[in-house]
C-alpha cells in the first residue's frame, strides 16, 4: 500500500482535491439562507438580474454600497447559470474558503522548497515577507534587465556603442 501511495502521490492528492470539493459544496443549496446576511447578500444580485443594472448594487430598491461590486457580479452569474437558490449564493463564499486553505498549504510548501525556509525557526509573518521580498526583487531585477536592453538597442542604433 505504501509503494502504491508514493507512486501515485497526484492521483491521490487529485482524489483529495475533488473529496473536499464535493464534501463542501454538495450540501450548500440544502438549507436555507440565514438572515440577516445571507438574505441581503443574495437579494442584491437578484435584484441586479431584474433590473439590469449591474453598475450600482440596489437592496430593496436603496443603493448598497457595502461589499465590492465583484461579490455581486459572481452571485448574479452563479443565479443565471443555476438559477435563484440557496446553492448559487453561496458557491463564491465557499470557492472562496477552499482557496484559502488550498493556499495556507501552498504558500509554506513552496517557500520550503524554492527559498529554503524552515517552519520550525521562522514564523508564517517572516515567511511572508521573505515570499514578498523575493518577488519583488525578481520584479525589479527583470524591470532592470529590460530598461538595460532598451538602453542597450537605443545606444547600437546610434552608434554609441559597437
Amino acid at each position: 500500500m505504501r509503494d502504491f501511495c508514493l507512486k501515485n502521490k497526484k492521483l491521490l492528492l487529485g482524489i483529495f482535491v475533488l473529496a473536499i470539493f464535493y464534501l463542501y459544496l454538495a450540501h450548500l443549496g440544502s438549507y436555507h439562507l440565514m438572515d440577516p446576511d445571507e438574505g441581503r447578500y443574495n437579494q442584491i444580485p437578484r435584484e441586479m438580474l431584474l433590473s439590469g443594472d449591474f453598475i450600482t448594487p440596489h437592496l430593496n430598491g436603496v443603493e448598497y454600497f457595502e461589499k465590492p461590486a465583484f461579490q455581486y457580479w459572481f452571485t448574479a452569474i452563479m443565479m443565471k447559470i443555476f438559477g435563484v437558490t440557496e446553492f448559487a449564493g453561496r458557491i463564491l463564499p465557499a470557492l472562496s474558503a477552499i482557496g484559502c486553505v488550498g493556499l495556507a498549504g501552498f504558500l509554506p510548501t513552496k517557500a520550503k522548497n524554492e527559498l529554503g525556509w524552515n517552519p520550525q525557526s521562522t514564523s508564517f509573518e517572516e515567511l511572508v515577507r521573505i515570499m514578498v521580498t523575493h518577488d519583488m526583487q525578481k520584479v525589479a531585477a527583470e524591470h532592470v534587465a529590460s530598461v538595460m536592453r532598451t538602453n542597450l538597442a537605443e545606444y547600437l542604433e546610434k552608434g554609441i556603442v559597437k
